[in-house]
């Protein structure tokens, strides 16, 4: 970060990636402008303008999807409490935690069509009535027709 100011102390127009970094962190903590606009005023922070537009830019990129298989894992824990006291200054806590990972695999694999992955191997007891298994069945054939 010292060499970011330094930078900056050069060309005024400069933004450390590091400096804006903190920025971002400062408006998503504070959620303030004028938080933003002091610190942009000691060093290569960037201005509140420039953070507001590379916020926006974030959401116009798509992503592009692997052409092969690709697992999704996500662990969302929750910790909140409830009050129903009501009264002056009256706080809750509440925290949100989610973990998304993606993998994608660097060979052609086709985990869906893995019969020792079927779920009816680790899920033993879980059955279908006789309606339920012909709608399968009729799906299926009509997925293989489909997919060839």
């Amino acid at each position: 970060m010292a060499l970011e100011h330094i930078y900056h102390a050069r060309n005024r127009h400069f933004i450390g990636p590091t400096s804006f970094k903190a920025n971002l962190l400062t408006y998503f903590h504070s959620k303030s402008k004028s938080a933003c606009k002091i610190l942009s005023h000691f060093g290569p922070f960037g201005s509140y303008t420039s953070l507001i537009q590379w916020l926006g830019e974030q959401g116009k990129i798509p992503n592009s999807a692997p052409t092969h298989e690709l697992l999704t894992f996500f662990d969302n824990n929750q910790v909140v409490c409830k009050n129903h006291h009501v009264k002056v200054n009256n706080t809750m806590k509440t925290s949100t935690i989610t973990s998304v990972i993606h993998i994608t695999s660097k060979d052609h694999t086709d985990l869906q069509s893995d019969t020792k992955l079927c779920p009816s191997l680790w899920l033993p007891d879980f059955q279908l009535n006789h309606g339920q298994q012909l709608e399968l069945h009729e799906f299926q054939q009509q997925a293989q027709e489909k997919l060839g």
